[in-house]
């Protein structure tokens, strides 16, 4: 009997041991696990300016080549009372050269800052960043394809009559690449997908960039203006104006190999609508620039959103 309760003390002796020894351990693993139940996962950011396919080939069935497109870069500001007229001269341009002409309203610096009885805030970080890289000095000031045509700046302030001079003179130069866009909207969903198709028609040596920006029109919401009486108005319609870019802002190299005749490169890019954007005001415009010394665009091309 007594030789029973020794070996009883020795089996209680050691279940005592076993839990001391592994209270830490089961400390650690109810800490683990509270800290599991705490916390809640956090899904990966969506990078929207990486392309959803990215496909290069060659083909030896080279297409005519498309006429060149000219690209008119707006730099405007809610708070810049000639701007509306600035507005007005590139619509011009636009009327005057219908299909040759596209142009996108950044507005960027401090006469972007919001007014009374705004409802919109148009500039954005993607807008700030072309601003600061074609070195806008004042507005209202138009680049035209990022060419330097008079003085030392690509951004050009007055007179007008300089811009469309430097849009005729660059009307007069052909493309190397062909730029098809299809746009894939449904009215009801928060993304459209963009499809770019960019063909060489003949071999450049220049580094080129794809840049995308989703542009929005008939925006009403308040200018101040030097062309009316008081200087304000309530329902200003804002055009063309740069919502987002599908890129980033300078662009995204097209190809890593030589921009060589019959080369075809397809992207497809994603972007979220937001719910106050209209998408029967909205398109989407594409340009291809070089890179490096020369910020020269070569060809652009739109497509509106249609649901």
């Amino acid at each position: 009997m007594k030789m029973h309760l020794v070996e009883l003390k020795q089996l209680l002796l050691q279940v005592f041991n076993y839990i001391k020894m592994n209270r830490v351990f089961l400390i650690i693993v109810l800490v683990g696990l509270l800290g599991l139940s705490a916390c809640e996962e956090v899904a990966p950011s969506i990078d929207f300016t990486i392309p959803l396919a990215d496909t290069s080939y060659v083909t030896i069935d080279i297409p005519n080549p498309q006429d060149k497109v000219v690209f008119i870069e707006e730099f405007s500001g809610v708070t810049c009372v000639n701007c509306p007229e600035g507005n007005a001269f590139v619509e011009g341009l636009l009327d005057k050269y219908p299909g040759r002409v596209i142009s996108s309203t950044l507005h960027a610096g401090s006469f972007a800052v919001p007014i009374s009885g705004s409802d919109e805030d148009f500039a954005i970080e993607e807008t700030e960043i072309i601003d600061n890289f074609l070195g806008v000095e004042g507005y209202p000031a138009a680049s035209v394809d990022r060419q330097l045509f008079t003085g030392e700046l690509i951004a050009m302030n007055s007179p007008y009559a300089n811009w469309e001079a430097a849009t005729e003179a660059q009307l007069q130069k052909s493309t190397p690449v062909n730029i098809d866009l299809v746009v894939d909207c449904d009215k009801n969903d928060q993304y459209i997908k963009v499809s770019t198709k960019l063909t060489y028609t003949k071999d450049s040596e220049a580094e080129h960039n794809l840049s995308l920006f989703l542009l929005e029109s008939k925006i009403i919401d308040p200018q101040l203006s030097a062309q009316v009486a008081g200087g304000y108005i309530a329902n200003y319609e804002h055009n063309h104006v740069v919502r987002d870019m599908l890129t980033s802002p300078l662009g995204i190299s097209i190809s890593n190999t030589s921009l060589v005749e019959g080369l075809t490169v397809i992207k497809e890019f994603e972007l979220e609508l937001a719910d106050n954007w209209v998408v029967e005001n909205c398109e989407i415009i594409a340009i291809v620039h070089k890179t490096g010394d020369s910020k020269e665009v070569v060809h652009g091309a739109k497509d509106k959103l249609e649901p």
